[in-house]
C-alpha cells in the first residue's frame, strides 16, 4: 500500500516553524497541559485523535486547547517581543560578520577579524 505524502506549502511551514519557535520561547509561561498537548500535535505529529485518547479529552478538546496555546503564544510575543528581538540579534549579527569578511584579505589585522567572526558565529549559535 502507498504511503500518502503531503507537502506543506511554504506559508504553512512559515506558521509552524513561528509556533514552535514561539513555544521554544514561551513554553515555561503554559501549563503543563498546553505543553503537552502542543508538543504531541506540533513535534511528533500526532493526531488529534490520538492526542485526545491520550490526554482523556475529545479531539475537539485537543484542538480548543491548540488554539488557545497559540493565542496565548502570539500574545506573549506580542507584549514580551522576544523573537522580534532575537530576529533583529541575528540580522545584526549576520550584517557583521559580512562587513568582516569584507574587511579579511586587506588589514594586518587579519588574525584580530578571524578571531571576531568566530565570535560573531558564537553569538549567532546562541540567538
Amino acid at each position: 500500500m502507498a504511503t500518502l505524502e503531503i507537502e506543506i506549502t511554504p506559508p504553512l511551514r512559515e506558521k509552524l516553524e513561528l509556533y514552535c519557535r514561539l513555544h521554544d520561547i514561551y513554553s515555561a509561561l503554559l501549563t503543563e497541559k498546553q505543553n503537552k498537548c502542543f508538543s504531541l500535535y506540533y513535534l511528533e505529529d500526532l493526531s488529534m485523535s490520538e492526542i485526545g485518547g491520550i490526554m482523556g479529552i475529545t479531539p475537539q478538546g485537543v484542538a480548543d486547547r491548540l488554539k488557545r496555546s497559540i493565542k496565548l503564544l502570539q500574545r506573549y510575543e506580542n507584549k514580551l517581543g522576544f523573537l522580534e528581538h532575537q530576529n533583529k540579534l541575528a540580522k545584526k549579527s549576520g550584517e557583521l560578520a559580512k562587513a568582516v569578511d569584507s574587511l579579511l584579505g586587506n588589514s594586518p589585522y587579519d588574525a584580530n577579524l578571524l578571531k571576531l567572526k568566530d565570535l560573531i558565529g558564537e553569538l549567532c549559535d546562541g540567538i
